[in-house]
């Protein structure tokens, strides 16, 4: 050790607290060198977040008062100017958990004060400490001693100023404003791809390498740089073979004389920018993916309900069948024992009525559990064009032609005809009006008069809206929440079997719609339904 050293108490210091890390070979290595070239010698304690050694710059640099010994490392690098501490944390970037080092010229300011260092950085991962080795260097490389305009000096001072660039894989430049000067480092023609020193490095050439897509962000931001102050960009620039590269840009304003200056680097990121790029990519998908699984997981949640639902509602159809279908088969067979003991021809003209009634009902009961069963399937070949207007109106003449309800004698369809294109489930669609329009019959007023029965229909963009109007005999509020529950005959169970309105409100779930009804007592009921345009690929 040299002991012309002038502060061996910044030595002692340093090892007093580094007695954790003596078995570090390269760490006492790198502080007996600093020391033997009379260097300072600062060490970052990153576990720590402290900086050992400050007294060390008090002989070349003023200190705060406030600094406290050993000093908090966001206090340190806050005596750097910004463009530096960016240098250092690229450093730590780059470097990671790999042991590096480095050269870099700096300037550490207080107040009005500047000092000008160049720095040699050390990083031991193992021990996570970052070693500064500072030596002082001559003035500011841009101070010039005589302000007089002189290209040759200028020059040189500005390669002097970048030649650490070159180290570090960092290209510099320096632009003179609104002249045809300027230089550039070969780091910067490396990442441009080109060989050919000839092209000059101007703001017009920058702008013509530059992607488009920068060009008038970065011509407004030329305009009003702050002088002095460092503004960082990730740019794209083009390769003479590789085409655009992303490109980490630095740059500020200088004064120098009556001369105004454009410094600063580029640094190639394309790999680090593509890997995040790929990373951020990767991410979204990964995203994208836990959000699929998240909907899969309520789809089946979902699934699992209605078959549970399903399940149920098949039990009780199982047993409502047995039950619906027992009562009248044995007034059937009652039926016919009494013919068989020989009855008048009145007699049995009476019997054979009641028995076609009691068959009629039978085969309606069975038609409708056969269209429950089908709304349970979701067949695509019924999927098709429909002219609803004539869906409507055959299943109006249909009714009419059976005279089984006599006493509706008036039935109409309106709406805002010709009616658009409407896609959806033709034999659900069928169901629901078929089983709507014959309750409006079933349940006309006996008492009223001009029973009546209107379809109304809209259909748009959205799907198709339909209102089955009647003036029969209405229902009770009190039976209007049970009135689409499987097998609820209400307050009339000799008219109804209970399938019907259970029928058309699974049917029109089934195609992504809703049904409602509004009625009153003596007065009539309005059932509105709404069923979603069916999107297909091809018809």
């Amino acid at each position: 050790m040299n002991n012309s050293f002038e502060q061996p108490l910044n030595f002692q210091h340093i090892l007093t607290h580094l007695k954790d890390f003596s078995h570090s070979l390269e760490l006492s290595n790198f502080i007996v060198q600093a020391v033997e070239r009379k260097n300072t010698c600062l060490l970052w304690d990153m576990n720590k977040g402290e900086v050992l050694g400050l007294d060390g710059l008090s002989r070349y640099f003023p200190l705060p008062k406030e600094v406290e010994r050993p000093c908090d490392a966001n206090i340190f690098l806050s005596l750097f100017r910004n463009e530096d501490q960016w240098m250092i944390a690229q450093f730590l970037q780059d470097n990671n958990n790999e042991q590096g080092s480095t050269n870099m010229m700096c300037c550490l300011s207080q107040g009005q004060e500047e000092v000008y260092f160049r720095i040699f950085l050390q990083w031991f991962p193992e021990i996570e400490i970052l070693g500064f080795e500072f030596k002082m260097t001559s003035a500011h490389p841009f101070q010039l001693k005589d302000q007089q305009k002189d290209e040759r000096a200028l020059l040189l001072h500005k390669k002097l100023s970048l030649e650490i660039c070159s180290e570090i894989k960092v290209g510099g430049f320096w632009l003179q404003v609104g002249e045809e000067l300027g230089w550039c480092s070969p780091t910067v023609y490396t990442i441009l791809g080109l060989d050919d020193r000839s092209v000059a490095p101007t703001v017009q050439n920058f702008m013509e390498y530059l992607h488009p897509r920068f060009r008038q962000t970065l011509s407004t931001k030329f305009l009003s740089l702050e002088h002095g102050k460092f503004y960082h960009f990730e740019i794209q620039l083009r390769h003479k073979v590789y085409g655009y590269r992303w490109v980490a840009f630095g740059v500020k304003r200088e004064k120098v004389g009556q001369e105004t200056y454009l410094i600063g680097y580029f640094k190639d990121i394309h790999e680090e920018h593509s890997k995040k790029a790929l990373a951020d990519q990767q991410e979204h998908q990964l995203s994208t993916t836990k959000q699929r699984i998240y909907e899969l997981k309520d789809s089946l949640s979902e699934m699992k309900y209605r078959l549970s639902n399903r399940e149920q509602e098949l039990d009780q159809l199982i047993y409502r069948i047995a039950h619906n279908l027992r009562a009248p088969v044995a007034t059937q067979k009652g039926l016919i024992s009494i013919l068989k003991l020989g009855v008048s021809p009145q007699e049995l003209t009476d019997l054979m009525e009641r028995m076609e009634n009691n068959a009629e009902q039978m085969d309606q009961f069975i038609f409708q559990i056969m269209q429950y069963l089908n709304m349970t399937k979701d067949n695509q070949r019924f999927v098709r064009q429909i002219d609803v207007r004539q869906m409507v109106m055959d299943i109006l003449n249909k009714v009419h032609e059976s005279h089984l309800y006599p006493l509706v004698k008036i039935s109409r369809v309106t709406g805002n005809f010709p009616l658009p294109i409407f896609v959806g489930n033709e034999a659900k669609v069928a169901v629901i009006f078929e089983n709507l329009i014959a309750n409006a019959f079933k349940f006309a007023d006996v008492l009223g008069d001009s029973q009546s029965v209107t379809v109304h229909l809209d259909i748009s963009e959205k799907g198709l809206s339909a209102k089955v109007i009647d003036n029969g005999q209405g229902i009770h509020r009190n039976e209007i929440p049970n009135i689409f529950t499987m097998f609820y005959r209400g307050l009339q169970p000799k008219i109804s079997n209970g399938l019907g309105l259970f029928v058309v409100k699974n049917a029109v779930e089934d195609l992504g719609g809703w049904v409602s009804v509004e009625s009153e007592l003596k007065v009539g009921s309005t059932f509105s339904i709404f069923i979603p345009q069916k999107k297909v690929q091809s018809l």
